[in-house]
């Protein structure tokens, strides 16, 4: 099997490979930490599922960022790109040691 791709075992004790639509993905990853799709959610929720998913302690400094929201699709990111890409988002920079990632910033406006 490759990437987007899924398999399934028929009533008749066969496996048919087929591609994957979005549909098929999104159900598979809903409400599990590789579900990263984000819809008008706060930086802290976004936070706590990063967390989760990379097994890293997460601190924003200005709490006032932690309420700022965010709408991306982060699922297939790497923890750099995912803290990349909020930091282009939201007017944040992070910084990282260990297991351990600090946001600064002001956030949104």
């Amino acid at each position: 099997i490759q990437p987007n791709q899924k398999v399934v075992y028929t009533s008749k004790g066969k496996l048919k490979k087929s591609d994957a639509t979005n549909s098929d993905v999104s159900l598979i990853t809903a409400n599990t930490e590789y579900d990263m799709k984000f819809v008008n959610s706060t930086l802290d929720n976004v936070v706590k599922k990063i967390e989760d998913k990379f097994n890293v302690k997460v601190t924003i400094e200005n709490e006032n960022a932690g309420k700022c929201h965010i709408t991306a699709d982060l699922t297939d990111q790497s923890l750099a790109s995912t803290l990349q890409l909020i930091s282009e988002a939201l007017d944040v920079t992070y910084s990282k040691k260990d297991n351990q990632v600090t946001i600064t910033g002001s956030g949104c406006k």
